[in-house]
């Protein structure tokens, strides 16, 4: 699976997502959907992904300009028992709405990414620091 990319509203409404979220999302495997809505089998994980999508998108315009504070992670518990799934939240900034015709996503507050870490070599360190809550010397 590569990068599980999916465009959501403040409300966390699916707008769009790409071939490998969909693959994901077919896994049954701690991460699918239901009424255009991500769905996680681990209640922690929903409780983090509604507080993280509260938070980014309470402030959309000043998360978006600072990285700082745009950004949130956490893990989701994967009901095959292999390693957890990495899931990071970005506010995405306004769109300029004199660009003419809207894309696919159009509307979208925040950008959700999955990754499966047997999937990838290097995660980026900031990713796991948020998502394992460690210490810039523990990673």
């Amino acid at each position: 699976m590569s990068e599980a990319v999916i465009l959501i509203d403040a409300a966390g409404t699916i707008l769009h997502h790409n071939s490998a979220a969909a693959d994901l999302f077919g896994s049954q495997d701690g991460i699918t959907t239901a009424d255009r809505r991500l769905k996680f089998s681990d209640k922690s994980a929903t409780d983090r992904f509604g507080r993280a999508l509260h938070e980014l998108t309470l402030g959309s315009t000043a998360n978006a300009a600072n990285p700082d504070i745009a950004t949130r992670a956490f893990v989701v518990a994967r009901l095959g028992g292999k390693r957890p799934y990495l899931v990071a939240l970005r506010c995405l900034p306004r769109p300029d709405p004199g660009i003419g015709r809207a894309p696919p996503g159009a509307g979208a507050s925040v950008i959700v990414v999955i990754r499966d870490p047997a999937e990838f070599s290097g995660v980026d360190a900031d990713l796991l620091r948020q998502s394992y809550n460690l210490s810039p010397a523990e990673i």
